[in-house]
């Protein structure tokens, strides 16, 4: 039977006849080992139960073998399969995460920042970042390999994966035109989702409806009470919407009850899509129409390219941009609208 946990690199020398240093670099992944030596020790080590120390093994080379991950709803679906993602992919090279939630408030990303850096991680992954914590903390981002995620802030300086948020909207808006709908609204969260709306009023130009601006609400909460507070305002205009956008699913989903609450149907009544396709938005009542994020392929790209800004001898690194095309997804809370609801 293995006394796991027991055994040192000394005993582990002694059971394979080689020198103790040679195992450590053995342990540690040195190409100086031989492929054979170093597997034989590997193995040795395995059946014995060996395990590493790793604040010993990050004095000797260097690295934490951590990855700092930042994101504002760890809760939310979409980001834990992104943070998932993640960790797949630098597992394979032996990394571990450490991952903070922030709530999108930025003293939350300030302390998280702070923590990640004082536990040493070798990189750090931002997804939807303040501009007030890129701004402000410029100089400490500077030092340490970045790729920020779920972005479409103009950052020039780092690595980014992001999704070409405004195809996603726009195909959203030219499927709603052309299943009958004119008056459409849009609901989305004060500072953080609010560029959405800025796109969403470009699309409606794009293609030739009117911009109605009591049917563009941004409210001060978050998630599916900013949908529910703000779906309840565009019903109570003269002329409420055929159909209405939620920069979040988690807004659309709000939309939705303040909805019901008032007799109405979906999508007999009002038409309503998402944004990000949440594990839940098939599971509704009315399964939701979203544009999917490809949360997944988000969290293999971002994956890759810290491991490549990690592993970069370069002290000039090029910067790569990664763009991701998203999906309309149609289920069963879109349907045509007759004429005269418009």
């Amino acid at each position: 039977m293995r006394n796991q946990g027991t055994i040192n690199i000394k005993k582990i020398a002694q059971l394979t006849g080689v020198h103790p240093s040679t195992v450590s670099r053995a342990l540690n992944g040195s190409e100086r080992v031989k492929q054979e030596t170093r597997e034989w020790i590997e193995k040795v080590a395995h059946e014995n139960g060996y395990i590493p120390d790793a604040l010993a093994k990050s004095l000797i080379v260097g690295k934490t073998y951590t990855l700092g991950i930042v994101v504002p709803e760890i809760s939310n679906s979409f980001y834990s399969h992104i943070i998932q993602e993640i960790e797949d992919e630098v597992s394979k090279k032996g990394y571990s995460i450490i991952i903070a939630g922030t709530n999108f408030q930025y003293t939350s990303e300030k302390r998280a920042l702070e923590t990640m850096l004082a536990k040493r991680v070798d990189a750090l992954v931002l997804c939807a970042p303040s501009q007030e914590l890129l701004d402000e903390s410029a100089e400490k981002l500077q030092k340490i390999p970045l790729v920020l995620c779920d972005t479409i802030k103009d950052e020039p300086q780092y690595d980014s994966v992001y999704v070409d948020e405004k195809s996603g909207i726009l195909n959203a808006v030219r499927y709603l035109k052309q299943i009958g709908h004119r008056r459409i609204g849009f609901i989305a969260e004060e500072g953080i989702t609010q560029r959405r709306m800025d796109i969403f009023r470009n699309a409606l130009t794009e293609c030739g409806l009117e911009v109605d601006h009591e049917l563009l609400c941004v409210e001060p909460k978050l998630s599916a009470e900013c949908g529910y507070a703000g779906m309840q305002k565009m019903l109570r205009v003269s002329a409420p919407p055929t159909a209405v956008m939620g920069a979040r699913d988690n807004i659309a989903i709000g939309a939705m009850r303040a909805i019901y609450e008032a007799g109405l149907k979906i999508p007999g009544d009002i038409s309503i899509i998402g944004y990000d396709d949440i594990g839940i938005a098939q599971y509704l009542h009315s399964m939701l129409t979203t544009i999917k994020q490809p949360a997944g392929e988000i969290g293999k790209n971002v994956g890759e390219l810290v491991l490549k800004k990690i592993n970069s001898q370069s002290k000039i690194n090029s910067i790569s941009k990664i763009c991701l095309i998203p999906e309309l997804v149609v289920r069963e809370s879109t349907a045509e609208v007759s004429t005269e609801k418009n």
